[in-house]
């Protein structure tokens, strides 16, 4: 089916309690406003792509009053990436297409029902009913240029998890060093929370290299999981293997990480989920206010941001 325009109609934008008179088009995909005068609001640095909305990052859209402007609609946009847009429309008993595209974000992003859903219109006839057959593992695998019959080939697909009860965050089929047995992954899952034994998630052909996965380990590590991890390492050859913490600092002041031969650890130094949340929420409060620079560094956001993504690889 693809896109479809659902609304479209001229409205006003409010940037820093400016107007800027436009249009905004809502899709089943996306919101998207075009101002009448696109030079205006580059000189203001509003680039295109703050204007341009995939209804998935639409985090709330809410209706506001508003004195000055008492008799017409206006609603706001809050994104899950901390934009604010302001529209203002007609009075509804002059023009009603403000209420309707209020109607239409929140039936498109909000209502839950598959069939409102971008992704699922755009593949609906091929996919339809059944989603779980749509990933492929094995596709998936051979496409990153691992060849599980060639000699040389480091790795095995293991078949521990077909029944997901073993693992229910892990896919069916996992992707292990090749010496490592079924057997030894059932004793190396008991040392690894919710049985996140390290699993392959990518690997690059071109240079060996690949990226693992897994839960936090329990305690010290046995045998088991020094044999995988040790596996892991001679798969690549000279090769040093990073092992990244990613844990807040409460859990990884309380467990430390065991050390392993070959291996080189970091940690992210992560704050704890609810400090890290309580200043997004203030960033998200405060991004439109007119002390931006001041309000952004009472936030810690930005700081905080740069300790989640700044990792040392």
């Amino acid at each position: 089916m693809g896109e479809q325009q659902c609304v479209n109609s001229e409205t006003t934008f409010f940037r820093d309690k400016l107007p800027f008179p436009g249009r905004l088009i809502v899709t089943s995909y996306k919101l998207v406003f075009v101002p009448n005068d696109r030079r205006r609001c580059g000189k203001l640095q509003i680039p295109d792509e703050y204007l341009n909305v995939p209804l998935g990052t639409i985090a709330a859209v809410e209706k506001v009053s508003s004195k000055k402007f008492a008799s017409c609609v206006c609603f706001e946009v809050q994104t899950k990436d901390g934009r604010r847009l302001d529209f203002m429309f007609p009075p509804i008993e002059k023009d009603a297409t403000g209420e309707r595209i209020f109607n239409a974000i929140q039936v498109y992003a909000f209502s839950g029902d598959e069939k409102f859903s971008f992704a699922f219109s755009y593949k609906s006839s091929e996919y339809a009913n059944v989603g779980w057959t749509v990933y492929q593992p094995a596709a998936d695998y051979a496409r990153m240029g691992i060849d599980f019959a060639s000699k040389e080939c480091a790795f095995r697909a293991a078949a521990i998890n077909l029944d997901p009860k073993f693992c229910p965050t892990y896919p069916q089929l996992v992707v292990v060093p090749k010496a490592f047995s079924d057997k030894d992954l059932e004793r190396c899952a008991r040392s690894w929370a919710n049985r996140r034994f390290p699993v392959l998630s990518y690997f690059h052909a071109p240079t060996g290299c690949s990226l693992w996965r897994s839960g936090e380990e329990r305690g010290t590590a046995d045998g088991s999981s020094r044999k995988l991890v040790a596996a892991i390492v001679g798969s690549k050859p000279k090769a040093k293997l990073l092992v990244l913490d990613v844990r807040s600092r409460v859990l990884e002041s309380e467990a430390g990480s065991a050390g392993y031969p070959g291996c080189v650890k970091d940690s992210c130094h992560i704050e704890d989920t609810q400090k890290i949340r309580e200043s997004f929420i203030r960033f998200q409060q405060l991004c439109n206010d007119e002390k931006h620079d001041y309000c952004l560094c009472i936030t810690k956001w930005v700081e905080l941001s740069r300790v989640i993504s700044g990792t040392h690889i």
